[in-house]
């Protein structure tokens, strides 16, 4: 347990571990910011001024955007990146237990709660690995490097479910009788968890692989008999 670690290794496991560190900060970015997805209303041209809307795990906003700098031709309101007036609130379930709407769709509540507890788990746990990596590059046992591999693995798991979490939430609200004929999208933010979900699994596999290279000469063995076979 005590062996020094070769320089091979140890370039390897921090090159893995910038990896990591990428997929953690794709989510940090992802749990921290609003565009999640969005709802554009109509656009009026006997309006000077339509609504869109975004949303992402804790807050939702309401955009007024000026009709003159939508595109021609373009029948709903919005991209929100337009130039426009933002009003943001956090949803209120969070705090006072009360329901919320976003463009006079109803939130179903539970999913939102969930998706805020999935995302928080997965974020320790990528924290959690990432120290444990540290931890493992000054004393070069193995089994830290086993552990963080796990929570690496859970964390991208959880970031998946709390995606496919989110997606469920926006079909109950596109499914709301009240809410307004809207266009709808994703954003770039849920791009950016998805994106960490795959980069911190994978780095976590790389770990496992460090931790037991073994596991590489089996494969490259059995690659070489299936192929010498055929």
């Amino acid at each position: 347990r005590g062996g020094a670690m070769s320089d091979s290794k140890e370039g390897s496991i921090k090159l893995t571990f910038f990896l990591a560190l990428v997929g953690l900060t794709l989510m940090v970015l992802a749990v921290g910011t609003d565009f999640w997805a969005e709802l554009n209303g109509r656009a009026d041209p006997d309006n000077t001024t339509c609504l869109a809307a975004y949303f992402g795990v804790w807050r939702h906003c309401l955009r007024t955007i000026d009709t003159l700098d939508i595109e021609p031709g373009r029948g709903s309101c919005g991209p929100v990146e337009l130039p426009g007036v933002s009003s943001c609130s956090y949803f209120r379930f969070f705090t006072s237990g009360e329901d919320a709407k976003i463009m006079d769709g109803n939130v179903e509540k539970h999913h939102f709660i969930i998706l805020a507890v999935l995302v928080l788990l997965s974020l320790c746990l990528m924290i959690l690995g990432s120290l444990s990596i540290t931890m493992a590059l000054n004393r070069h046992p193995d089994f830290l490097l086993k552990l963080s591999a796990t929570f690496f693995i859970l964390s991208g798991l959880l970031v998946t479910a709390s995606i496919l979490t989110f997606q469920s939430a926006c079909r109950a609200l596109l499914g709301s009788e009240s809410l307004r004929p809207v266009e709808f999208a994703y954003m770039w933010s849920i791009a950016c968890a998805a994106a960490s979900a795959a980069i911190v699994v994978f780095a976590g596999v790389c770990f496992l692989l460090i931790a037991y290279p073994g596991w590489i000469q089996r494969l490259l063995g059995i690659c070489r008999r299936k192929g010498g076979s055929a």
